[in-house]
Order: structure tokens, then sequence, then C-alpha cells
């Protein structure tokens, strides 16, 4: 029987040169369907990304309430725009140096960073925004950002994690139908 390599999910075995240069293009043909997508998703994390360091700097001295609430936006904004840029540019900076540790550090400071931000931005659940408030103050703009921001990050990781228990919880029972009534599509015996 001749093995037949009609798609992407296909296992491709690396025996021989042939069978590399079919893996090669199979990645190839991957990363054409997915480049529009992950382009799209590029642009928009840049565009919040420069948000946060916007609005972060525009805020360091009108929140008096927390001072490190600009502070954290703007860190989060810079290492955000770090670990982007060089993920695109992975492969050209591949041959002077490996950016996979760069990449990881960068990511752990980030969820340090929320951890923190989190702290700061919720323990002052809701600030006053009036300047004449003195030191409850903090402006709308910045206090806002930083905690839409926060909440969708959580909201958007409990979706993920949600899902993927779902995800476990289905194969779970179907292996258990599966062992308890047969394989369905198993051939029978007369």
């Amino acid at each position: 029987m001749a093995h037949r390599t009609n798609g992407l999910a296909d296992p491709l075995p690396v025996n021989n040169p042939d069978d590399e240069d079919q893996r090669r293009n199979a990645v190839t043909r991957l990363k054409k369907k997915l480049l529009p997508g992950t382009r799209v998703i590029f642009v928009i994390w840049l565009i919040i990304y420069i948000c946060l360091l916007g609005v972060g700097s525009y805020g360091v001295k009108k929140c008096p309430v927390e001072k490190y609430i600009p502070m954290y936006l703007i860190a989060t904004g810079v290492i955000g725009l770090l670990s982007k840029l060089l993920n695109c540019y992975r492969e050209k900076l591949l041959p002077i140096l490996d950016v996979s540790y760069i990449l990881t550090c960068l990511y752990a400071v980030e969820i340090v960073l929320l951890i923190f931000g989190s702290y700061w931005v919720y323990k002052e659940y809701q600030p006053k925004y009036d300047p004449k408030q003195g030191n409850l103050y903090c402006d709308k703009t910045v206090y806002l950002l930083a905690f839409v921001y926060i909440t969708i990050l959580y909201a958007v990781t409990l979706c993920i994690v949600a899902g993927f228990l779902s995800f476990l919880v289905c194969i779970y029972f179907v292996k258990a139908t599966e062992e308890a009534v047969g394989d369905p599509e198993a051939p029978r015996e007369p």
C-alpha cells in the first residue's frame, strides 16, 4: 500500500531528502495560509501596546492615588512592543543571536508586571476622577485603560482555560464511551 500525502495534517516521515522537501513545502503552505490572520493580530497588539505606552506617558503625574499605574502602562507598552517586534523579526535575527531566551525573559517580565499591575489597579478601584480630590485622584483615561486592559486579559485567559478544560472533559467522555460500548467504526466480524 503506497503512502499518500494529500493534506497538511498527514504525517511526513523524514527518512530521505524527498520527504524533507515535502515537509518544507507543507510548512510553507501552512505559513502562507496563516500569514494574513497573524498580521492582523500583530497589528492589533502593536496598537494596544502603543496606546498603553502613550496613555501611560500622558498620565505620569496625573495619578497621585497610585503613582505606579502609569508606570505599569509604560512598562507594559514597552515590553509588549519589544516582545512582539522581536518575535516578528525572529528569523532575521536568528543568525546573529538566539531570540528565544530574550523572548522568554520578556514574557516572564510581562507576567510579573501583570500581577503587580493587577494589585495596583484593583487596590484603588474606583478612584476619584476629579483633580480637586488631591491624593485620591487619578486621571480617568489612565485608570480605566489599565483597568479594562487587565480585566480583558483575565477574561480571555479564563475563557481559554475553560475551553481547554471542556475539551479535556469531552475527550475523557468519548474515550470512556468507546471503552464501555466499543468502537462503532471498528470492522465487525460476521
